[in-house]
């Protein structure tokens, strides 16, 4: 049991890495997405502000 455990853990840390580089990946594109809606809303709301 305990050598099958240390042998399923390597495998396990090296998954556990490629779904934290995947959700920092996922993560920056969200944020730089969220910015630039919030840029483009804004945006568009002073332009008609503006326009008005």
């Amino acid at each position: 049991m305990l050598s099958s455990v240390e042998d399923d853990a390597p495998e396990s840390e090296e998954l556990a890495l490629s779904e934290l580089e995947e959700l920092g990946v996922l993560g920056v594109l969200r944020s730089n997405f969220g910015i630039l809606l919030i840029s483009s809303t804004l945006g568009i709301g002073l332009f008609a502000l503006t326009g008005l």
